[in-house]
């Protein structure tokens, strides 16, 4: 880690200034009628960086119930993610879209049914997050993990009812790597006496990242037992490359070949999902600084059926209708979005 890092730590958790909006949401643009749930949206200082959060309160017992950070992989997927795709309280009707602002339904096995979740948009730069100098836009896996553990101390701070909630980490993809990192920064605060004192009983990964290389070179024999590849090819591999498919020499020609053949084999099929159709990544347009540079009905976006293989389905799709809907002025003025230009 860069020392300037080292320097920033007493800014970045213990600010004297820290700063924490928030609003109730009543209504959401493309769901009818109020919101059966309590939902608050809101920025928590963390030094220049004024990070944007979803809060939903637990339909249980709010009180008792365990307090949920939810923070989404990418790195850079924001917390709308988890909050209508994942374990929120709504989803996206995309059964019947054919264009404009994307409908809302309730979800039905959402965990805010028993759990309080905040929803984050981090690291900076996510979502509707945003960093007030350039400066501040440089981040790392760790700093990213500090600077994440700054915001759920302010925010505990500023809703103290929740301070003795059990309290847990929710983490998908990529945030697998952040989860273990947040976990201990907690800990050790806890040891040393810091306030808010955080009642962590435990984090949550879903299909985390944890090591690239061990990830990619478990590729060919999951593909092996999934039938993807043949037994004579897989074996071919594994001889002539030593169990190892990733950064192989060059002067190894036969697990070169094998390799080659192997990802002629599966170059048509989901890496996510071998049982759907291998659909094009929607990749965000703005880069790190620059938040929001779509502007509401800015281009035209494809419709269903123009989002498939053939006559297949592709769940890409869903992914679109975020785009779509947070690009509405409405949205952002619903959800108490600062007008911020960078």
């Amino acid at each position: 880690m860069n020392l300037q890092y080292f320097l920033l730590l007493p800014l970045l958790l213990f600010s004297a200034t820290a700063v924490v909006s928030q609003n109730i949401v009543r209504t959401l643009p493309g769901f009818s009628g109020e919101l059966p749930f309590k939902l608050e949206t809101g920025y928590v200082s963390v030094g220049d960086i004024e990070f944007f959060y979803y809060f939903v309160e637990s339909q249980s017992n709010p009180g008792a119930d365990p307090l949920i950070l939810y923070i989404n992989g990418g790195p850079g997927c924001s917390g709308l993610n988890g909050f209508v795709y994942q374990v929120g309280p709504v989803a996206f009707n995309i059964t019947d879209y054919t264009g404009g602002l994307p409908t809302l339904l309730l979800y039905p096995h959402s965990w805010t049914k028993t759990a309080n979740i905040i929803f984050l948009d981090a690291p900076v730069g996510t979502g509707f997050s945003y960093a007030t100098t350039t400066q501040a836009y440089t981040t790392s896996d760790t700093l990213s993990a500090i600077q994440t553990t700054g915001f759920l101390k302010n925010w505990l701070n500023d809703h103290p009812d929740f301070k003795s909630n059990p309290f847990f980490l929710g983490t998908d993809s990529y945030s697998g790597i952040l989860a273990p990192i947040i976990a201990q920064e907690i800990i050790d605060g806890n040891e040393v006496g810091e306030e808010p004192h955080i009642n962590l009983k435990g984090y949550l990964i879903g299909c985390p990242h944890t090591d690239t290389t061990l990830e990619k070179n478990s590729r060919i024999p999951y593909a092996h037992r999934m039938a993807l590849i043949s037994d004579s090819l897989y074996e071919a591999a594994k001889t002539s490359c030593n169990g190892r498919y990733v950064d192989v020499e060059p002067s190894n020609a036969k697990c070169v070949e094998a390799i080659e053949s192997i990802l002629l084999c599966i170059e048509q099929i989901s890496l996510q999902n071998i049982l759907e159709p291998n659909c094009a990544f929607l990749t965000p347009k703005q880069n790190k600084e620059i938040r929001r540079s779509l502007q509401e009905n800015s281009r035209s976006f494809l419709l269903p059926s123009q989002h498939t293989t053939g006559d297949a389905w592709c769940r890409n799709f869903e992914y679109l209708l975020s785009d779509i809907w947070t690009n509405y002025k409405s949205v952002q003025e619903a959800l108490y979005v600062r007008p911020v230009c960078m």
